[in-house]
């Protein structure tokens, strides 16, 4: 059994995002944007680690990244339930979103 190297985390916007530090397009979908957001906010946090930055400003940082999956989660949920007739399922969902 050979040893397993541990990559560290990698995620890289857009180059163009990059280069320019804009987090969003013209055409691109809020959800798109929101996850170049995330990325910037995993980043953040990587150098954190990675410095040995303070463990309540870098749990503040995973918190913040927390949020605002949730709120990924709800934008891309919603529109879904928009065609259900489910009511019972709708009232769900209302109450998950409540709770987080």
């Amino acid at each position: 059994m050979t040893g397993v190297k541990s990559s560290k985390l990698k995620i890289h916007p857009a180059p163009f995002f990059k280069k320019c530090g804009v987090q969003s397009l013209p055409g691109q979908t809020a959800a798109v944007a929101q996850l170049h957001r995330l990325a910037g906010q995993l980043q953040a946090i990587e150098r954190m680690i990675g410095s040995n930055a303070p463990l309540e400003a870098t749990l503040q940082q995973i918190e913040a990244v927390r949020g605002n999956l949730k709120s990924l989660e709800k934008r891309l949920v919603k529109p879904a339930l928009g065609a259900c007739n489910n009511p019972q399922l709708r009232r769900c969902f209302d109450y998950l979103c409540k709770l987080h």
